[in-house]
């Protein structure tokens, strides 16, 4: 069934269609007369509806992969605004970044973007005016990173907003998880002694990696608290769930006042250590103290 339109439209639209549905899991296979002259592309040929209907049966990936083509369709796929029911944005410290996307044609996140130190064979593009070096796989985009976690995460916030400009997305779809890599408080050095362990990251890097974003949830690899040289729990678990609103945590402090921590489906133990002494000031009203385990506790009003 065609639209109404001229009377050429009805064969640009059928073959329009079918060139995309053709090349929908292999976009950057576009034949190079295509990429030297994007004016060519079926889809600039359609009608705005038909341009609609192409983009709204398109993979997330293969639209931003369009959008670097030319203008004109970053114009085009702009006036569409196809739908992304999440954006996640993962960041793993100093090793990986990654940004994942949920469309409503999947069920599935797919990694949109990742990024790497160092990249081979990699292509400077134009994005939003800046030049970025990326190069793209069947799967996902990767980019360099620098080291300096400051301009990473400013280059994965351009990112974010990049897609932002690009597809409908509610802001409470977006999900920031901060992953720690061997992540510990503490390790065993003699049978009845324990010793605090330093993490990877600090206070200022997090704070300007993070920014203004809501922390929804924190990762970090299996590990072992011990206290009196025995296993006090073990913490397997893959993610601690922090109940918190507008503000994100600062790594020090863990935790602001009025809110809770979920170790796992338990709440762990709000009652405060008998004669410990808070190693500081800043995290007397902060809910997190560096003893022998684990300890978080609730900020009464």
């Amino acid at each position: 069934m065609f639209l109404k339109c001229g009377d050429d439209e009805p064969f640009l639209l059928h073959s329009g269609l079918s060139y995309f549905q053709g090349c929908n899991s292999s976009f950057f296979k576009v034949p190079m007369d295509l990429k030297k002259d994007p004016k060519k592309l079926p889809l600039l040929k359609l009608p705005f509806l038909a341009q609609r209907l192409v983009l709204f049966q398109t993979e997330p990936i293969e639209i931003v992969e369009m959008s670097f083509l030319s203008k004109r369709l970053k114009r085009t796929i702009q006036s569409s605004k196809p739908r992304l029911e999440f954006i996640n944005y993962y960041f793993t410290i100093p090793e990986k970044m990654d940004i994942s996307v949920q469309s409503s044609l999947s069920t599935q996140n797919q990694v949109l973007f990742n990024f790497k130190k160092e990249l081979e064979n990699g292509q400077k593009r134009m994005m939003n005016g800046k030049e970025t070096l990326l190069t793209r796989n069947r799967q996902s985009f990767t980019l360099k990173c620098e080291q300096k976690v400051q301009k990473s995460a400013e280059k994965c916030e351009f990112l974010i907003q990049y897609l932002k400009d690009l597809f409908t997305v509610n802001n409470t779809c977006l999900q920031c998880y901060l992953i720690f890599p061997k992540f510990s408080f503490f390790e065993r050095i003699k049978p009845n002694q324990v010793e605090l362990k330093k993490v990877h990251l600090s206070v200022e890097d997090g704070r300007k990696l993070l920014g203004d974003h809501t922390l929804k949830r924190l990762k970090f690899d299996e590990s072992k608290v011990l206290t009196d040289g025995k296993q006090h729990f073990q913490l397997n678990v893959r993610s601690l769930f922090i109940l918190q609103k507008n503000e994100w945590l600062a790594f020090s402090s863990f935790l602001t006042m009025k809110c809770e921590v979920i170790y796992g489906a338990n709440v762990v133990s709000i009652d405060q250590p008998k004669g410990r002494k808070i190693i500081r000031k800043d995290e007397e009203k902060a809910g997190m103290y560096f003893f022998n385990y684990f300890h978080f506790r609730k900020i009464l009003k």
